[in-house]
């Protein structure tokens, strides 16, 4: 492929972004794609050969972007499980915090409609393998004593939708007075802090005092 061609792409790709964050897989219109990337309609054909190829494609991005830095991070890490599962979630925060918001509205966008394409695509790719691994470091937690006897798969969805809102949450609080409060010098880390501090709050034993 040529470098054309892949400039091509990316504007084709970059105004499928703007169009799906927009109105969602159901919503969007090819036309209006066109317009966005700046190409014409028969150029979206040709590169992506349908909407629904277009989309799946920036699904696969989405979940490549979670699962080339998770699952990594999953498979090399060695030492404390449970120490393992707070890094992973400091990296979703990471992760989250810098993506393209329009990524987080599609997603959003596309949970709210069913989710056909994430259960193709993201479930297998990324929530399974993430939420098996957590599973068995719950399991070996709680039999060891070190952790509550908590749902494992409960427990990451509410800690992946708290991470998610957040960043959503952004968008809107922007130009508001808590803007300067919540979102000032380096929140993202404080956002860490605070999470972990719940977290481990919420799911480790306290050893009896004396």
């Amino acid at each position: 492929m040529s470098r054309s061609e892949a400039t091509t792409e990316d504007k084709i790709l970059n105004g499928a972004l703007d169009e799906f964050a927009d109105y969602g897989f159901d919503g969007a219109r090819v036309d209006n794609i066109a317009s966005r990337s700046g190409v014409n309609k028969a150029m979206i054909y040709y590169y992506f050969g349908s909407k629904e190829n277009l989309y799946e494609t920036i699904v696969k991005n989405i979940a490549s972007i979670i699962q080339s830095s998770i699952i990594e991070l999953a498979s090399n890490v060695d030492g404390d499980p449970l120490d393992k599962f707070y890094l992973l979630i400091e990296r979703y925060i990471d992760i989250v915090s810098v993506i393209d918001r329009r990524y987080l509205r599609i997603m959003m966008r596309e949970l709210a409609s069913g989710g056909s394409f994430f259960k193709k695509i993201v479930l297998p790719t990324v929530i399974v393998p993430v939420m098996t691994l957590v599973e068995s470091i719950f399991k070996a937690e709680i039999a060891s004593g070190r952790i509550r006897e908590l749902n494992p798969y409960l427990t990451q969805i509410q800690i992946i939708g708290s991470i998610v809102f957040f960043n959503i949450i952004r968008i809107p609080l922007e130009d508001s007075p808590l803007s300067d409060i919540i979102f000032k010098d380096n929140y993202i880390e404080a956002f860490k802090s605070n999470m972990l501090s719940i977290i481990k709050q919420g799911i480790e034993k306290k050893e009896a005092s004396l």
